[in-house]
């Protein structure tokens, strides 16, 4: 592993934070989904992403929850105003977010950290799928487009990034990702935005019955690795589009989340087969 940041130095106790690296794209691995505040803003600072940046998510859940609890919703609004430092997010994040990790992504753009957001792969059956728009307190307009499908799931017959039948439908999401069909290919734009991409971990776990494990390799080859026309000339698969965003992505943060994977030792697992099956083993050891 690569050394932390002194920047983002607390959070290797508070979160278990590591920096990995694939090719030259900075990595961070760190365990509660939240804590993506303060590595989004060290990148912002640095230079590495834009600010406000849109940030991209695959996600079993939304974590598209207004902040819950009294103290935040009182505090982020006297922090965009008066600006923070990265003390104050890290406090903030660890004393006034919710530990479930729903609300962060809204907090970010309350706070001015994110601007707009597409969050793949969303299980939640109470979730209101497709296009959110709405003002934060300040009067920023923003964009969030919640899908159910992974990357890997969204090609084929009708599938959300491809289906030129609801073009007009759809438009909405293709724009949030500078995607485009065109004369029958697809692919991201040359002139793509730089983005935050956040993979939290969970995205690759079954929940079944009393059970929570890490996907089976079928279950990879089948909704991430197998590769679809889509109608189009070029074959695309979860693992193309991903190594496709992250060529315009600025950080990538993985969120372990192991409680929401089914302990540590099926955490472990989806990492192995996401740096196996998506990576080509090129993030190395997680070495937690």
């Amino acid at each position: 592993m690569k050394s932390v940041p002194i920047e983002l130095a607390p959070m290797v106790e508070l979160d278990r934070l590591g920096a990995l690296a694939f090719r030259d794209l900075s990595v961070f691995a760190h365990d509660e989904h939240r804590f993506v505040l303060p590595i989004a803003h060290f990148g912002q600072q640095q230079g590495f992403l834009p600010s406000p940046c849109r940030v991209i998510l695959l996600d079993r859940h939304s974590d598209a929850v207004a902040p819950r609890g009294s103290r935040a919703r009182s505090a982020i609004p006297q922090l965009r105003t008066t600006g923070f430092t990265s003390e104050d997010l890290l406090a903030l994040t660890r004393d006034d977010l919710s530990g479930l990790d729903d609300d962060w992504l809204l907090a970010g753009m309350e706070l001015g950290i994110f601007s707009d957001a597409v969050v793949f792969g969303v299980r939640e059956t109470s979730t209101d799928f497709g296009l959110t728009a709405f003002n934060d307190h300040v009067g920023q307009r923003h964009s969030l487009w919640i899908e159910s499908g992974l990357p890997g799931e969204c090609f084929g017959f009708q599938g959300d990034l491809c289906d030129v039948a609801r073009t007009d439908a759809l438009q909405p999401l293709w724009d949030l990702l500078d995607w485009k069909i065109d004369r029958e290919v697809t692919r991201f734009r040359s002139d793509a935005e730089t983005v935050l991409v956040t993979i939290d971990l969970d995205a690759f776990a079954v929940d079944w019955e009393d059970f929570l494990f890490a996907w089976p390799v079928k279950v990879w080859e089948g909704r991430f690795l197998k590769s679809s026309s889509c109608g189009q000339d070029d074959a695309w698969s979860g693992k193309r589009f991903v190594r496709d965003l992250l060529s315009h992505s600025g950080m990538l943060a993985l969120a372990r989340e192991p409680r929401s994977c089914g302990g540590e030792d099926e955490m472990q697992r989806i990492f192995r087969d996401l740096d196996r099956f998506v990576f080509d083993g090129e993030l190395g050891d997680l070495a937690i």
